[in-house]
């Protein structure tokens, strides 16, 4: 009797396997190709209103209702004592909003963006001024490892 219930219950599981529909199926295999670009080329002085963009776009579409925000710590510190700004809908998918960083030294830069359709993450680096040689250490290990996916410049 264990045997013919045990049988019972494992068909009834497998048959709900078959339950997806295309609609759950096309939900998560027809999402829309998302691109999120985050232009730091402005963070080169300490200190002063420096421009960050980040672009959001939806199928080469720009997206213009995202939650869009930046947070902003120094490598050698925990991320829970970054900085957070929320970013400004400019115009053709841009968000903007200006930081201001009191020291030299390499800064990770986490971008949060937030659509009914898209939930990015991306974390980027950067270098400020000069930077000492745990940091430089700590860059060669960003640059160096594969398994790492931060793009960055400087």
């Amino acid at each position: 009797m264990k045997k013919i219930l045990a049988l019972i219950f494992s068909t009834s599981l497998l048959s709900a396997c078959n339950l997806v529909g295309v609609q759950t199926h096309d939900m998560y295999n027809n999402l829309p190709d998302a691109a999120v670009s985050v232009d730091m080329t402005s963070l080169t002085e300490k200190e002063s209103d420096l421009p960050v963009d980040v672009y959001v776009y939806l199928d080469e579409v720009p997206v213009s209702d995202a939650d869009v925000s930046i947070r902003i710590w120094n490598i050698r510190e925990s991320d829970e004592t970054a900085s957070s700004t929320d970013l400004t809908y400019s115009e053709d998918g841009r968000y903007t909003a200006d930081v201001n960083i009191a020291e030299d030294g390499l800064y990770l830069l986490e971008t949060n963006v937030t659509h009914p359709n898209l939930d990015a993450h991306p974390v980027h680096y950067f270098t400020l001024g000069e930077i000492d040689m745990f940091e430089s250490m700590l860059l060669e290990d960003l640059v160096d490892d594969d398994e790492i996916d931060i793009p960055g410049h400087h």
